[in-house]
């Protein structure tokens, strides 16, 4: 180990320290941590590489409650893991060592601590005002931790700084050249207008949805990782207590005495088993309306078949929104459920168009269908 890696310092996080100075920290210690040599994830458990990652891990158990550290690290995976220039594996080193730091800290918490880390959301800051320094978007200079630039800041919606989520990432405004200047307008650092576009696509994501993001698979395959998917599998661990419009999505241990009977809908398990039964009722609606061949009318069962369809559409919405586009993109089932809604649309859109023209309808789709299937 060269002694350049020895004398590398250990960052200090401090517990209230946002999200956006959080990252350049982990950042620069870990490219320095890794060095110029490529190392394998067992490596770093095993051997001699990762002990200056592991002096880290110690250092953030001992002295940081700081709760974007696992979101941080993950964030920082998904950029080493998206980086594009050839650096003969260091890139993927780095995404590795920030896996393991990743994995070593939560060994270190207790259960509450670690749903903590793993199940919080990054919080979403409010937009709608033209005070974020719209003359500064765009402006050229702003580069990510690896250094890259980026275009993107004409497509960047101006965010609220008054919002607490806002300071939550960023912290406090910084003085700047323009405010010294005897400007008033409230102004911030390039790199942070530039983090707010490169990394909005994980607001409102917890550090496990990031990781999954970021194809994290070594560090949620660790049993402490996955004690929590598993609880979260099983209703073991919830986000609700109720299912009223106050309740509050906050990541807890199940509880039977204060929860909402009704909140056991939203546990994953049941769900997948209501999902079950839910397509066993489509595929008997299906043959039903096979059966039924009402040419001219639209019948009984083919009625409920469109009931379901928007019913399975409105779920699939519902889906959407609690988990996000980024995260819910990631299963193939769900481009799979998907498909079923653009289907059943393009059923209704036929049955009505027919209907209009005096034509056999929705029955005479689904024959044609089931001809060409024979």
């Amino acid at each position: 180990m060269d002694s350049h890696m020895d004398h590398t310092e250990i960052p200090v996080i401090e517990t209230d320290e946002p999200l956006f100075d959080v990252i350049p920290k982990l950042f620069h210690f870990i490219s320095m941590a890794v060095g110029e040599m490529a190392y394998t994830f067992e490596q770093m458990m095993y051997g001699s590489q990762g002990h200056r990652l592991r002096q880290l891990v110690h250092a953030l158990a001992e002295d940081s409650h700081n709760p974007f550290i696992i979101v941080a690290l993950m964030i920082l995976k998904w950029d080493f893991t998206t980086a594009t220039e050839d650096d003969w594996g260091l890139n993927e080193s780095r995404g590795a060592a920030c896996e393991f730091v990743a994995w070593q800290f939560l060994c270190h918490l207790n259960q509450s601590e670690t749903i903590e880390f793993l199940l919080e959301e990054l919080p979403i800051p409010r937009r709608g005002s033209a005070n974020f320094i719209e003359s500064e978007v765009g402006t050229p200079g702003m580069a990510s931790p690896q250094g890259n630039t980026s275009q993107a800041g004409n497509e960047t919606t101006p965010l609220l700084p008054n919002s607490s989520s806002f300071y939550r990432l960023f912290g406090k405004k910084r003085t700047t050249e323009t405010q010294l200047s005897g400007s008033s307008q409230d102004t911030y650092r390039h790199e942070d207008i530039y983090a707010v576009q490169r990394y909005s696509r994980f607001f409102g994501l917890n550090a496990l949805e990031i990781a999954t993001v970021a194809h994290a698979k070594r560090f949620l395959s660790q049993r402490v990782v996955q004690r929590v998917v598993d609880g979260i599998w099983k209703g073991e661990i919830v986000f609700w207590d109720s299912l009223t419009v106050n309740s509050t999505k906050k990541p807890h241990i199940f509880n039977t005495r204060t929860a909402d009977p009704y909140s056991r809908l939203r546990v994953p398990l049941y769900r997948k088993i209501f999902e079950a039964a839910f397509f066993i009722s489509f595929l008997f609606l299906y043959y039903a309306v096979l059966v039924e061949r009402r040419q001219n009318a639209i019948g009984i069962f083919e009625a409920v078949m469109y009931v379901w369809i928007v019913a399975f559409a409105y779920d699939e919405l519902s889906g959407i929104l609690d988990a996000g586009v980024v995260f819910y993109q990631m299963g193939f089932w769900s481009l799979w459920n998907l498909s079923i809604i653009g289907v059943g649309i393009a059923f209704v859109i036929t049955s009505e168009s027919l209907s209009t023209q005096n034509l056999p309808c929705g029955s005479l789709f689904v024959d044609h269908l089931r001809r060409s299937c024979d």
